[in-house]
């Protein structure tokens, strides 16, 4: 009778457990008793650590059989990716996510086209010393962008002087530069247009073209200088020498970032003439102070230089122009696009 109930007690105890060989996630191998197991952890009974709990996601395999368990996120990750998903469903729109925009510029206004250029409108105060002796106001926009493979200046300017007929100014003028970059060299290529028109000049608008080649002496993120080399074709309508004149043109650039508040852009241009021994040469000068960051604002002090030394009848040598403008600034802290 004795008999008997050990050996139903030993039925009983190897029917809630049995031995298996179990492999950890991180490759150690112990063989144990299964005791219990849940869908977070199973109990094991071994020979020298005793009886164990043991989390799921923990375990390979058990008897050579895949125990695939997904680990259990914490109680914080879990509420951050239902924060996550709520976010990404309240920025949807026609299918595509919105991208957060941190700088939304002056007044909270968040249009901004060209998002990844930086972009500079201002309007102040100028004067001129050359064909005319005079002082006017002025508009002003200027446009950069730079990424791996290109980088685009744009300037455009008006001045105007609404006063009586004897002193009354207009000019206007429109520059674009595109530099195709080559991110494993020094060298790139560019081109330059330039549209002029100027009622204080004898002619009665000019287009310059330019093609050439630069190369990038230093490239920091506070400095840049470059030079530049190429040809170009000017064409000129109206004045005492009307037509189309092949130039030669070698000029260079300096931009130098002070601070997060101070900069300085400087931009010269000489250019020879191929059908004449006439040459000229335009300098710019650009410093920019940042004067509230948050909401773009600043103030920039410009001269602007332009010399011929043949030029039209009635017009003198040197031009020479002064300003100072207020400048609202936005964009150009996306990256790259």
């Amino acid at each position: 009778m004795k008999q008997l109930v050990i050996f139903c007690l030993l039925c009983l105890y190897f029917s809630s457990a049995h031995s298996a060989i179990i492999i950890f996630s991180n490759g150690d191998t112990i063989n144990a008793e299964v005791i219990e197991r849940t869908d977070t952890s199973i109990k094991i009974s071994h020979s020298a650590m005793g009886e164990i709990d043991i989390p799921t996601n923990q375990i390979s395999t058990i008897d050579g059989k895949v125990f695939a368990a997904k680990p259990i996120d914490p109680p914080e990750a879990q509420q951050i990716d239902v924060a996550s998903a709520e976010q990404q469903a309240d920025t949807k729109e026609s299918g595509e996510t919105k991208k957060i925009d941190e700088s939304s510029g002056l007044f909270g206004v968040n249009y901004r086209p060209l998002r990844d250029w930086e972009h500079k409108l201002g309007g102040g105060f100028n004067g001129k010393n050359g064909n005319t002796n005079t002082e006017t106001r002025h508009v002003e926009y200027r446009g950069n962008f730079e990424n791996k493979q290109k980088r685009w200046d744009i300037r455009a300017i008006y001045d105007f002087n609404d006063g009586d007929e004897d002193d009354a100014q207009n000019e206007y003028y429109l520059q674009d530069t595109r530099d195709w970059l080559r991110p494993d060299s020094e060298w790139f290529y560019f081109a330059s247009g330039k549209y002029e028109w100027d009622e204080f000049s004898s002619w009665d608008y000019r287009i310059t073209g330019v093609a050439g080649s630069g190369y990038e002496f230093i490239k920091r993120k506070d400095l840049l200088v470059l030079g530049r080399l190429g040809l170009a074709a000017k064409q000129t309508v109206g004045g005492s020498n009307p037509g189309l004149d092949p130039e030669f043109m070698l000029g260079g650039d300096v931009n130098k970032t002070f601070s997060d508040v101070h900069s300085v852009k400087f931009k010269t241009a000489f250019f020879q003439g191929l059908s004449n021994t006439g040459w000229r040469n335009i300098s710019t000068l650009d410093w920019d102070i940042v004067v509230n960051e948050l909401w773009g604002l600043g103030l920039n002090l410009g001269l602007e230089n332009e010399y011929e030394s043949i030029p039209d009848d009635g017009d003198v040598n040197n031009d020479f122009k002064y300003k100072l403008s207020f400048v609202w600034a936005w964009g150009g802290k996306d990256g790259d696009s």
